[in-house]
């Protein structure tokens, strides 16, 4: 076996172990009851116990189905709640459809709320940064406007180069106008999504 094929199996195995979801103790000793609402609590899916059958299967350890689902029920009764699902949409997180129907309509109706938010916000954020870049644009710009401007007068200058600096000082002017047209757009763009936010925390029903 030569270098790089030794290299690329032991980066193999080393990702395949760090997608195990429990090593052979854990296996051999599972409470999957615990597991399951473990998982639950998380909002994992059941399907979720497909991770912890090819995690076992090398230790010839199979899960307690039947365990393992009754309690990803208690569990998921602890991540379905109105509160929790305001804070997971708050934070973007997916949902992942593991909620009972006697559950799910209040949990939703949290999440969305959440989840409005956390769009809003990621919004505002998104044109804060847009509008930072491009005032550092305008700033690279303005120096090289001003170096320009001192190439022009001095007196190592050529007239071909004093014709080109002018042109030049010309068309970053025009880019710096440019950008700060971008700026004011972006600016109500964002004023917008900070009308939408304030209202949204306002009247947050969840604090």
């Amino acid at each position: 076996m030569n270098r790089c094929m030794g290299l690329f199996l032991f980066f193999l195995l080393l990702s395949a172990a760090g997608c195990a979801t429990l090593n052979e103790s854990e296996c051999r000793n599972a409470d999957w009851n615990m597991i399951g609402m473990e998982d639950g609590a998380k909002g994992k899916p059941t399907s979720y116990i497909g991770n912890h059958r090819t995690a076992c299967a090398k230790f010839d350890v199979t899960p307690d189905i039947t365990a393992y689902q009754q309690g990803h029920y208690e569990g998921v009764k602890q991540y379905c709640t109105e509160l929790n699902g305001f804070l997971i949409g708050k934070k973007g997180i997916n949902y992942n459809g593991v909620c009972p129907p006697e559950l799910e309509m209040l949990f939703l109706d949290g999440y969305h709320y959440g989840h409005r938010i956390h769009t809003v916000q990621s919004r505002y954020s998104k044109l804060s940064s847009v509008i930072s870049s491009k005032r550092k644009h305008i700033e690279k710009i303005e120096k090289m406007v001003i170096e320009k401007e001192e190439l022009l007068i001095s007196d190592i200058s050529t007239e071909a180069q004093r014709s080109n600096l002018l042109m030049e000082i010309k068309e970053h002017q025009e880019k710096i106008g440019q950008l700060k047209t971008e700026i004011l757009e972006k600016e109500k763009q964002r004023a917008v999504a900070k009308v939408k936010l304030d209202k949204l925390n306002r009247n947050n029903p969840y604090y």
